[in-house]
């Protein structure tokens, strides 16, 4: 089991630099847990893409109701406090650090990219190359 970063979800669900290595942790491991706020990190993420150009909106609603029945069933509530006592520890957002308790609460690795949550969550993040014993 595996705490998955909005952005690990992004690279599995669309093409680009991470992509293989994504889909490469999924067949690895494919149980993968999100906290809730995971499908508004993930749609804020789909809709820059459509304001870049990266996507068409209609692509866009298409992978994120590929999303939600992907990974919504993978939500584990994380309490406000817990996130909050999370970000304060850390240093992070309270949407990374929702991330973060997770991670704790199931006693599981959250894979990210995002750089400042690895450097920050230290012991508890790692990269995808990290979780698949590449780095």
């Amino acid at each position: 089991m595996i705490v998955a970063d909005a952005n690990i979800l992004l690279y599995l669900m669309s093409p680009g630099p991470f992509h293989l290595q994504a889909e490469a942790l999924r067949k690895k491991d494919g149980d993968w847990r999100v906290p809730p706020v995971w499908s508004l990190e993930f749609s804020n993420a789909l809709a820059r893409a459509v304001r870049d150009g990266s996507i068409q909106g209609a692509a866009s609603e298409e992978m994120m109701e590929e999303a939600q029945r992907l990974f919504s069933r993978g939500e584990v509530a994380v309490s406000g406090s817990e996130a909050l006592k999370a970000a304060n520890r850390y240093r992070l957002s309270s949407y990374d650090a929702s991330n973060v308790a997770l991670a704790i609460f199931l006693n599981a690795p959250l894979v990210t990219e995002d750089k400042e949550v690895l450097v920050r969550a230290g012991g508890l993040a790692q990269s995808l190359a990290q979780a698949l014993g590449r780095a």
